[in-house]
């Protein structure tokens, strides 16, 4: 197996034309791509070629090892042009192969989960996004209590909900009984605003997923983006899955909370 041949690039090939052949290759060949019974078979022998030539080190013993190959090759081929029995050679055993093998089946199971959740940091964080825009589902409560914690905002508490609202809301508008209408969004069920009923006054909780950590879903669409579409080489595609992981978790509970 010759690996410059499977990337087709030369044998003086820099980096950088080995990393561009290989990103077009992973992605015509990508199972996700492409559907076609051998493109997982090629996507494998593409990314274990890509593997040993990117590392200075492992590129160098491999070319040692292409070297011995030809050489013997070259040997046997003129012993039989010139009428010779070939000289016969125990075949040299390439020393990375064993190890390579079982770090590139490792790799191909990373990188497929990476792109899973690179695919669904992509989709729930889209959700978030159009679920703030849809029209609001609203749920009548009344006021059961209404505190300032030592630390922190006012805490608005109903029968369903407690919202924390800005520290200059005026505690005499959340009287104990005063009906309330609670603004949520129609999929996550997460609260919007607060109206009360009785003067058509409307706040905004003082924290929440579409305020203070509205950060969170962007930053996940952006690295999902970047490591479904625009990087194809295991390690982005990877760092993407397990940041997009980290920042999933984390937005779950902070929706929960």
């Amino acid at each position: 197996m010759n690996y410059y041949q499977i990337l087709n690039v030369e044998l003086d090939a820099t980096p950088e034309q080995i990393k561009a052949q290989y990103r077009k290759l992973a992605f015509q060949y990508h199972p996700d791509h492409n559907k076609t019974p051998e493109a997982q078979t090629q996507f494998i022998e593409i990314t274990k070629a890509y593997d040993v030539l990117i590392d200075t080190e492992l590129r160098k013993q491999y070319d040692t090892y292409l070297t011995i190959l030809l050489l013997q090759a070259a040997s046997a081929y003129h012993e039989i042009k010139n009428g010779a029995t070939p000289t016969p050679y125990k075949r040299t055993k390439n020393p990375n192969t064993k190890r390579k093998k079982n770090e590139l089946v490792f790799s191909d199971k990373t990188i497929h989960r990476g792109y899973i959740f690179s695919i669904i940091g992509m989709l729930f964080s889209l959700v978030i996004f159009i679920d703030y825009f849809l029209p609001t589902y609203k749920v009548n409560q009344t006021v059961l209590n209404f505190y300032r914690p030592p630390i922190g905002s006012q805490k608005l508490v109903t029968q369903k909900f407690t919202i924390p609202l800005n520290e200059y809301v005026n505690p005499m508008y959340f009287k104990t009984n005063t009906a309330l209408a609670i603004h949520l969004t129609p999929t996550l069920r997460i609260v919007k605003t607060v109206e009360l009923q009785n003067n058509n006054v409307a706040f905004n909780p003082d924290y929440g997923i579409y305020s203070t950590f509205i950060f969170f879903p962007i930053v996940i669409l952006l690295i999902s983006l970047n490591g479904i579409f625009f990087e194809h080489e295991p390690y982005y595609i990877i760092s993407s899955g397990l940041i997009n992981a980290i920042l999933l978790v984390i937005t779950v509970l902070l929706i929960l909370i």
